[in-house]
């Protein structure tokens, strides 16, 4: 379940797929997300990962071989024999069902879906075509809080959404293989809960200097806790750096269930943006990118 969860969420924020490319997905996420997040037949988190660059992506091969590389494939191929079933159903809209089941499935909160995204058969630059926005608009899990904001506020999030989705940490963890980071954020990165929020505010975090015996290498800078079995990222503890996240951070660690209802509404939106599916007040309509 892991593993749709985070296939789904870095879907929404990259069109790089090996056999489909989607039309009207939100052009980043959040969560959800950050470069660290890196994905395994294990453990894929939520938040993102650098999309390779488009040069890469001028052939499906080609995709594929990244995209296997950074162990998207175990996500794609859970999902395709559900695809072959029933191909009337879009690759982005099963991608995000898959990850909203998911996230119940490991004890998350109920998120509302709706069906209507689309696909489109090739990539394509965004001076082609306006529907694919230009590399380089996800965030990075070695900056701070003023660049997560910026990667936000542009999608219309505000601190308590962006919070909200950061939650999500509380599932998966890193690989060296993947990311170059290493570890989980939570010692239970298979159940959805509020414990992210509990250990950014309880645990000492130190910057990580060895692992199994040797130097860290520090161009890829971590913080442990005291018996080293926890990561965060310096994204992460801009949560707490920061008085305007703090303040959500310890929000949600006293009460789950608020967090629970306002991060189903943040991945709703999420998922939403720049699509034209069915809404609670009608049709979101597609915005107009900086890029178009």
């Amino acid at each position: 379940t892991c593993h749709l969860i985070h296939f789904s969420c870095l879907l929404c924020s990259s069109h790089a797929f090996s056999s489909s490319y989607f039309r009207h997905t939100p052009r980043n996420i959040l969560i959800f997300f950050f470069p660290s997040f890196d994905f395994s037949s294990t453990f894929f988190f939520f938040l993102m990962i650098r999309r390779p660059p488009r040069s890469t992506l001028s052939s499906s091969s080609a995709a594929s071989d990244v995209y296997k590389r950074q162990g998207l494939d175990h996500a794609r191929n859970l999902l395709e024999p559900i695809k072959e079933a029933h191909p009337n159903i879009s690759y982005a809209d099963l991608y995000i069902f898959a990850g909203k089941v998911a996230i119940e499935e490991m004890g998350g909160p109920e998120i509302g879906f709706s069906l209507g995204r689309t696909d489109v058969t090739r990539a394509a630059a965004p001076s082609k075509n306006s529907m694919h926005s230009p590399d380089g608009r996800l965030p990075d899990g070695d900056k701070g809080a003023d660049h997560v904001r910026e990667i936000f506020y542009r999608m219309g999030f505000d601190d308590r959404e962006i919070v909200a989705l950061c939650g999500a940490h509380s599932l998966g963890r890193c690989h060296t293989d993947r990311s170059g980071f290493w570890g989980p954020w939570t010692f239970s990165p298979t159940t959805f809960s509020n414990e992210y929020f509990r250990l950014l505010l309880e645990e000492t975090w130190t910057l990580k200097t060895t692992h199994n015996g040797r130097a860290w290498d520090q161009s890829n800078p971590q913080f442990e806790n005291p018996d080293g079995r926890l990561m965060m990222l310096i994204s992460d503890l801009a949560l707490v750096e920061d008085p305007e996240f703090k303040k959500w951070v310890e929000v949600y660690k006293n009460d789950e269930e608020l967090f629970f209802d306002d991060f189903a509404a943040a991945w709703k939106k999420l998922t939403e943006l720049g699509t034209a599916v069915p809404h609670s007040s009608g049709f979101l309509k597609t915005p107009k990118f900086s890029w178009q």
